[in-house]
C-alpha cells in the first residue's frame, strides 16, 4: 500500500465516522423531541379533564341535581 492509498484510507475513515457520529447524535436528540410532543399532548389532555370535571362537579352540585336524585329514589 503506496503512501496516496493510505490518505485516501484515513479520509474515508474520517469521513465515514463522521457519519456515524452524526447518526448517533440524532438517535439521541430524537425521542427528546417526541418526549417533548408526548408531555404537550398529555398536558392537553390532562386540561381537557380536569374542565370535564368542573363540569361534573357544578352538576353534582347543583340543587336540582339532587331534587331528580330524589324524585328517582322515590320512584323506585
Amino acid at each position: 500500500m503506496n503512501q496516496y492509498e493510505m490518505v485516501v484510507l484515513i479520509v474515508f475513515i474520517v469521513m465515514l465516522a463522521g457519519v456515524l457520529n452524526r447518526r448517533a447524535h440524532r438517535r439521541k436528540t430524537t425521542p427528546g423531541q417526541k418526549n417533548e410532543e408526548d408531555v404537550k399532548a398529555r398536558l392537553a389532555q390532562l386540561d381537557a379533564l380536569e374542565e370535564r370535571v368542573r363540569v361534573l362537579e357544578k352538576i353534582v352540585t347543583d340543587r336540582r341535581f339532587d331534587l331528580h336524585q330524589e324524585f328517582r329514589d322515590l320512584g323506585s
